[in-house]
């Protein structure tokens, strides 16, 4: 009777779903960025290795982009979303077997490509250490990118511009680089940013 039972204990633990995707570390960050960010709605969670730091770029704001998602939850009835940049295994930061396929609009919350929305969206930067701690980053330049000062100078003429985009880079590190220029009332403007993907409709 005592195995039986024993059996039955185990059959029903196993079965019992877990509370969240995210492990207790990345919650209490949540939690934090939560209590924090009352009048946002949805939260971005952005993981990439970058050099040796294996990072988690979390970025509150009004809506979600469906370019940038490879699953969604709902979490004290925040959306979270979850992307990342690489093939790393983080299962033990964030479970994305538990995570949402994006099939559409979801519902309750904004897609920030059919709503024009102006805001200035908070973002953290947190580091995965030993594969299951997060550590709060303050400073990029505390992670020590960038140990040696960037030369490059075969692709730029410009030795003015060129030097703009290398001190771009060596203090924003980040997945790619992006160089657009415009011209505006008769006037020529070079513009810098750094992300997580890019717009191929954009580029000839």
């Amino acid at each position: 009777m005592k195995k039986l039972l024993f059996a039955i204990f185990i059959l029903f633990t196993s079965c019992v779903a877990k509370d969240s995707p995210f492990s207790p570390s990345l919650a209490k960050v949540l939690d934090g960025i939560i209590d924090k960010t009352h009048n946002f709605d949805v939260i971005l969670i952005v993981a990439s290795k970058l050099e040796e730091h294996d990072l988690l770029f979390i970025t509150s704001g009004p809506g979600y982009n469906p370019n940038v998602m490879d699953g969604y939850y709902i979490y004290k009835d925040k959306l979270i979303t979850y992307y990342q940049t690489d093939s790393t295994d983080r299962s033990d930061i964030i479970d994305t077997k538990y995570l949402y396929k994006y099939e559409g609009n979801i519902p309750n919350y904004i897609d920030v490509y059919e709503k024009l929305i102006s805001c200035e969206p908070k973002q953290y930067l947190y580091e995965i250490i030993d594969g299951h701690k997060l550590t709060v980053v303050n400073n990029q330049k505390s992670l020590g990118f960038r140990k040696n000062e960037i030369k490059g100078d075969n692709v730029i003429k410009n030795k003015q511009l060129n030097q703009i985009l290398n001190d771009f880079i060596y203090s924003n590190v980040e997945v790619l680089y992006e160089l657009r220029f415009r011209t505006k009332n008769n006037k020529h403007y070079a513009l810098i940013r750094s992300g997580i993907y890019y717009d191929k409709d954009k580029y000839p």
